[in-house]
């Protein structure tokens, strides 16, 4: 008779995001963005931070459940998962007063041009990332950068909070991705006189704002399946069309040598 092999069955550790609690340090307009994308997720466990009490009391309002504080110490220590919302030059001190209280936890930064290895410097024994992403967050596809210590669930836990569309880059070229987040404000300006000036010729706004709409939806469309601005340019613009004759007055205009500049000067910036 064969002997009966007994083997031990060792519990897994699982590990699930659903069951972290995540501190948005300074629930400003893009961390009350984060707030909402994870908790139209179905993410409760938020601790949110602000100078601001009434804001904070409308966040508690608008999002059932969570949690609110103007102690940034207490929101990390009870966390699991940090990100830090705050603008760039306020990064050194938020950094000096949770630095102890964040050991051995995931911290994600979002604040431009403050590089992993500054960020490693001011939090010791902590898991450094950098994000970066548009104001919209649940619609945009983020960029993200890990540092060091980082391990393969930590990037699971950006994808969590950020989307699972998030891409990893390489550290320099979250600045690009700064860039195209910025792009957004200038591009909703742009539509926006192009829309008010359609307007005065007699065009119904509200007419111009649904074929615009259309149109971004078009494009987007496109460079989503791969094609290229060329491409798409080609689709509408024939010889001597009126979309050739737009372009090349643009083109001479120096319109597009504008925008380049404007690539160059935004990274520029971010590197100081």
């Amino acid at each position: 008779m064969e002997e009966t092999r007994k083997f031990s069955v060792r519990p897994m550790s699982v590990f699930l995001v659903e069951d972290k609690r995540i501190a948005v340090i300074g629930a400003g307009s893009i961390g009350a963005e984060i707030i909402d994308t994870l908790y139209n997720n179905g993410h409760r466990r938020i601790t949110a931070t602000r100078r601001n009490q009434e804001a904070l009391k409308e966040l508690e309002e608008k999002y059932e459940g969570i949690k609110t504080t103007i102690n940034n110490i207490e929101a990390v220590e009870e966390s699991d998962i940090v990100i830090l919302c705050t603008k760039p030059r306020y990064i050194k001190e938020i950094t000096k007063k949770i630095g102890t209280y964040a050991s051995n936890k995931l911290v994600i930064s979002i604040a431009a041009g403050v590089r992993i290895d500054e960020l490693e410097g001011l939090l010791e024994n902590v898991r450094v990332a950098r994000v970066m992403t548009g104001i919209h967050v649940k619609k945009e596809v983020a960029a993200y950068t890990v540092g060091t210590k980082c391990n393969q669930e930590d990037k699971k836990t950006i994808k969590y909070i950020f989307g699972q569309n998030a891409l990893e880059e390489p550290e320099e070229q979250l600045d690009t991705r700064t860039y195209i987040a910025c792009r957004t404000g200038i591009t909703a300006i742009e539509i926006e006189t192009e829309i008010q000036e359609l307007v005065k010729h007699g065009m119904k706004e509200q007419h111009a704002r649904i074929y615009f709409a259309g149109k971004l939806r078009a494009i987007a469309s496109g460079l989503d399946n791969g094609m290229t601005g060329e491409q798409i340019y080609m689709t509408v613009a024939g010889p001597d069309s009126f979309t050739e004759r737009l372009y090349l007055q643009l083109k001479n205009n120096g319109y597009f040598s504008m925008l380049t500049n404007c690539i160059t000067r935004t990274l520029n910036a971010l590197k100081k």
